[in-house]
């Protein structure tokens, strides 16, 4: 049956429409990341003024979408225009939305999701967004082939919401694989698969995001079996300098179907927001036929980062925002002790508030940036004041005005984290 490509190119269309929506949202009050986004050419926007045109669009949007008081306050209008409200317009945290609406932060996942949708629907009714798409030409078929490629992919805007839903703590291999193969002991069983587990218990721990890592684990395995019977599993993890490879190969007597790498694209995106990467492959070896998928996860050490501060909710703050993530917080409320904690610590990255008593952040940098051994470090300037082209020429990398939200502080680490040698081998 032929592949209607006109109905793919439109369907893609959507997803990419929803992804660059989500990554605006994200990045509402970002103005480099609105600017760049399509979505001012879809919406057909002003590309003279992008940032406040689209963000102002964005805002119009979710108000347009506030019910009636009249309306029930547990209606679904009602928690739709809340979570865009609160997460987006207030760039409230998925936690404190959560609380606030009573619900836990996997139901809020999905609202959130289902919000995005509402929005995405009014946009593209209210801009004529098919219409936009149009005034170009519709997709060829090489295009649409190509987009067929590569589906899954994940904006980084979707990839750092998913490592903030999950958990970076120490994971041990064999719980995770335990608790797989007890998911799925029945399609086992049915299958007739023998599985032949080579890890130990607290052999092979490492620092990931383990409910994502399960979640690929699960989806692999799963792909394995696929629809015959007979056979063995095997399950192997080997650690390589700064990574670690879990083996996952199941041989049969007869050579099956070929693997579908279509199947295996939600899965490597998946893999990839652990910073890993998948490896499949298959073949004959010793009179039997085998599929082998190999998942090659980064053995991550959290990045130690310092936060000087002399306000204790600001420091809590900053905690709570690095919580999940792959930085370790580090807090100083004394700036006359934040020489020796940088050098302590070995931080990789500094995060410098200016108003403070006994010795403010101007001079705090100066001390830094004369030391042999911090003055390499990158630091980043805080303040409630517009103080960016003073910060800059006294030697900071960059800029924030206070308050930070959680999207930007991670970004902005990720710009200015220094690899280790480690790492950079």
């Amino acid at each position: 049956m032929p592949i209607n490509h006109e109905l793919d190119a439109a369907s893609h269309r959507k997803i990419d429409f929803f992804e660059r929506l989500r990554e605006a949202l994200y990045a509402l009050y970002d103005p480099v990341v609105i600017g760049d986004s399509p979505l001012n050419e879809w919406l057909r926007l002003d590309q003279n003024s992008a940032p406040l045109v689209l963000r102002q669009a964005l805002l119009d949007a979710i108000t347009a979408l506030k019910p009636q008081d009249s309306d029930p306050r547990n209606s679904k209008s009602w928690r739709i225009y809340n979570v865009l409200h609160q997460r987006f317009v207030g760039q409230w945290s998925q936690r404190k939305v959560a609380l606030n609406l009573a619900l836990s932060e996997r139901q809020l996942q999905r609202e959130e999701k289902a919000a995005i949708k509402a929005l995405m629907s009014y946009l593209w009714s209210t801009y004529h967004v098919d219409q936009a798409w149009q005034g170009d030409g519709s997709l060829s078929l090489d295009d649409a082939h190509a987009l067929e490629q590569q589906p899954h992919d994940l904006s980084e805007a979707a990839a750092q919401e998913l490592r903030l839903a999950a958990s970076l703590v120490e994971t041990d291999i064999a719980v995770v694989l335990d608790g797989v193969l007890a998911t799925l002991k029945s399609a086992l069983e049915r299958s007739k698969v023998q599985v032949d587990n080579h890890i130990d218990a607290g052999a092979y721990r490492l620092l990931t995001y383990g409910e994502l890592l399960r979640q690929a684990v699960l989806n692999v395995l799963f792909q394995l079996l696929g629809h015959d019977e007979g056979g063995t599993i095997l399950l192997d993890v080997e650690r390589l300098t700064g990574a670690v490879l879990l083996h996952m190969q199941r041989n049969r007597l007869t050579e099956p179907e070929a693997l579908d790498n279509e199947r295996f694209a939600p899965i490597r995106a998946l893999v990839q927001v652990l910073d890993g990467e998948l490896i499949v492959g298959s073949g004959w070896a010793d009179n039997a036929y085998s599929q082998r998928v190999t998942i090659r996860l980064a053995d991550i050490t959290k990045i130690p980062v310092l936060f000087v501060d002399d306000n204790a909710d600001t420091l809590r703050l900053y905690q709570h925002h690095l919580a999940h993530s792959s930085y370790q917080f580090i807090g100083c409320n004394a700036p006359l002790q934040s020489l020796n904690m940088a050098k302590e610590n070995a931080v990789h990255c500094i995060v410098l508030d200016v108003l403070m008593p006994e010795l403010d952040g101007w001079r705090a940098l100066e001390i830094l940036r004369h030391d042999p051994i911090t003055e390499s470090i990158p630091i980043i300037v805080t303040s409630i004041l517009p103080q960016a082209e003073l910060a800059l020429a006294l030697g900071a990398v960059e800029f924030m005005r206070k308050p930070i939200p959680q999207s930007a502080l991670l970004a902005a680490l990720s710009r200015w984290h220094r690899p280790s040698q480690k790492e950079s081998a």
